[in-house]
């Protein structure tokens, strides 16, 4: 997967789960087919992942992803509360816990919004774009004000986002 080729790495993880299944080798393998745009397929991967691990924060935010892009906001919400459940303490200072709580405010957004509750996302991507206010996270921001009415503030968000530059890729 490192050498950028995706059926070899799927060959690969395929054959290792014939030979013995695992939490990593699911996880990889979901990641990997949500990372080729294969949804459908990447869900049931990432859900036995997180049947699998003691400490499935991870996947079942993962999940809650592939769930949004397939068009599941309320199967992606509750994936993303179990994410939070197994996920770091509220109060963890760490940037690995702030990340995970972003990821989780910006799909819990992008949920409400899809299920046609703009206050609800509003508040979401509020606080997300408030902890790390990043161009994406003000184009949300500025598409859930514009749902609840507000084209004043969506325009000012969306000004927002313009100014900044766009983050550097993982």
């Amino acid at each position: 997967q490192q050498q950028r080729r995706p059926g070899d790495a799927e060959r690969e993880y395929r054959a290792a789960l014939s030979r013995r299944q695992s939490a990593v080798a699911w996880y990889a393998l979901g990641r990997l087919l949500a990372m080729q745009h294969r949804y459908s397929e990447a869900e049931p991967a990432i859900a036995t992942a997180a049947n699998m691990t003691a400490t499935p924060a991870n996947q079942y935010k993962a999940l809650g992803q592939v769930q949004l892009h397939l068009n599941q906001p309320a199967r992606a919400l509750a994936s993303f509360l179990k994410a939070e459940q197994a996920g770091p303490r509220p109060d963890d200072p760490s940037p690995a816990a702030l990340d995970f709580r972003l990821q989780l405010d910006d799909g819990r957004a992008g949920a409400w919004l899809a299920l046609h509750d703009a206050q609800r996302a509003t508040g979401y991507a509020e606080e997300a774009t408030r902890l790390a206010p990043q161009p994406q996270r003000w184009n949300l921001l500025a598409d859930c004000y514009a749902a609840q009415g507000r084209p004043a503030e969506a325009e000012q968000a969306r000004s927002r986002a313009r100014e900044l530059p766009a983050p550097a890729p993982h």
